[in-house]
């Protein structure tokens, strides 16, 4: 019986760390014990053994973070190839021997962890970890990454790596060690969510296309970005004129931890979720101040929309990291993160808001807006008419020469340019106008006596002249577009 409960026990134990590993079903006996029937994808997923027989054998492997290639000298390979990379620049810049040992660790843990993520994610190959067992073909759910240095330790001896990790904020890194009763979350919980935390493919569509600098790097990893982009991108209807914006969104985010890490050394590792606390309030506010470009003489900005774009974030941020701990049942975490959305409500329109709303209302005041001279206007009407007559007959004759691909581009830049001007509406209203809803609705003619009559003699023959098709516009509202013949 107590060898079935340690079994028992150990089985709940590694189904708890991610769904993707094993499945229990429990079956009562009549003898008191349970069945056991364990459907696992573990045995495609291995741990590689040692090859240390009485001598040491230097065989080991690691993985790229920016290419994934599997290289067994790392630094030469980073060196080599990868020098342009801002991470290796910076251990490349470095003089004190400390200090460049734990830069190449964070980057040879990360490398590691991108690629044990994917051996999960697929439910086959081989998982990197930092001290290989003696028997190969390990079971993988025995170990978990380190929440500070994304290293891959057994369960057992987590405890005895998070005292003496060198990437994890203690009193040696030039802060306060945090008290051990006041811990948010223990190591192998905060393990076992880099496992399950992975990245959505609405993430993955929204980071993959960022430029690969610090900002990335900076977020790539963070699991409240991940969740904000796929939130985003849901209520956006995965529209693909709106990734950008969630781009956009995403690096404000980033260049606030760059920031936040640069001005504390005891942060200099934090995350959206270390950040969301309410004792880090003012190290966000000094933050957002000098992404902004905050002048405390003449209390101005000079980027005064990004200070109110990154207050929205940051309280969602907040919201989306309580929903996030209530599914994970850690109150400790949703009583944080509830206590900095508070803050934002109340302080963060006196500390930001009101003095960003004022810089720009005031940028408002007497701004000339300049308007297109008529004669410009039918100057450039009567260009884009020759442009898209040119190309017309190049597109007719279907010759597929050096010239059509040209024409063809040139045809739909010049036609959209012409329905812009011609609508007097903005570019991205226009731009999506799709051929399948033009098809679908360039023949429907409502013809209803009642409006008609309504309408004048000059306002019915012009009905007949032009096609009214309606396209989403901004804040989704309905735009009407008026097409002609041409």
């Amino acid at each position: 019986m107590v060898a079935c409960r340690l079994l028992l026990q150990n089985i709940g134990a590694f189904a708890r760390t991610t769904g993707k590993h094993t499945v229990v079903d429990s079956m009562s006996s009549g003898n008191g014990c349970s069945e056991i029937n364990c459907a696992t994808v573990e045995e495609s997923i291995t741990v590689p053994a040692t090859n240390n027989t009485g001598k040491r054998i230097r065989d080991k492997k690691y993985h790229c973070l920016y290419c994934g290639l599997e290289v067994a000298q790392l630094p030469r390979h980073l060196y080599s190839i990868h020098s342009d990379e801002h991470e290796v620049v910076e251990l490349m810049a470095a003089t004190d021997h400390g200090k460049r040992n734990q830069l190449l660790m964070k980057i040879r843990n990360m490398g590691n962890h991108k690629h044990n993520l994917t051996v999960l994610r697929e439910g086959s190959g081989k998982i990197t970890v930092v001290y290989r067992p003696n028997c190969d073909g390990g079971n993988s759910s025995a170990y978990v990454p380190c929440p500070h240095c994304y290293g891959y330790y057994g369960r057992r001896e987590m405890w005895k790596h998070v005292r003496r990790c060198p990437l994890a904020p203690c009193s040696n890194q030039g802060g306060p060690a945090e008290p051990a009763g006041k811990q948010r979350m223990k190591p192998l919980r905060a393990g076992d969510q880099l496992l399950t935390c992975t990245s959505s493919d609405e993430a993955t569509l929204v980071l993959s296309g960022m430029r690969k600098g610090a900002i990335f790097m900076a977020v790539k990893n963070d699991p409240v970005v991940h969740e904000l982009a796929r939130k985003l991108m849901f209520r956006a209807g995965h529209s693909v004129h709106h990734i950008n914006y969630v781009r956009a969104r995403i690096r404000k985010i980033g260049r606030l931890l760059l920031q936040v890490r640069k001005d504390n050394v005891q942060l200099r590792c934090a995350t959206v979720r270390m950040l969301l606390d309410p004792k880090h309030f003012k190290v966000v506010i000094a933050a957002v101040r000098s992404i902004c470009g905050y002048c405390s003489q003449s209390h101005r900005y000079v980027a005064p929309s990004t200070a109110l774009h990154l207050g929205h974030d940051l309280r969602k941020c907040a919201v989306l990291l309580k929903s996030m701990a209530l599914q994970e049942d850690d109150h400790m975490t949703v009583s944080l993160a509830q206590s900095f959305a508070d803050l934002c409500s109340a302080d963060w329109n006196y500390e930001i808001a009101g003095g960003a709303r004022r810089e720009l209302q005031a940028r408002k005041f007497n701004n000339p807006k300049l308007l297109p001279l008529t004669a410009d206007v039918m100057k450039l009407t009567t260009h884009l008419k020759d442009v898209q007559s040119e190309s017309v007959s190049i597109v007719q004759q279907k010759a597929r020469h050096s010239d059509f691909a040209g024409a063809f581009t040139m045809l739909m830049h010049s036609t959209l340019a012409h329905l812009i001007l011609f609508n007097r509406r903005r570019q991205g209203e226009v731009s999506k106008l799709t051929v399948e809803r033009y098809n679908a609705n360039a023949k429907k003619v409502a013809c209803f006596s009642e409006v008609q009559d309504c309408l004048s003699p000059l306002e019915q023959k012009l009905c007949q002249f032009f096609t009214r098709i309606e396209v989403p516009g901004k804040r989704n509202n309905c735009v009407p577009l008026l097409i002609t013949d041409e």
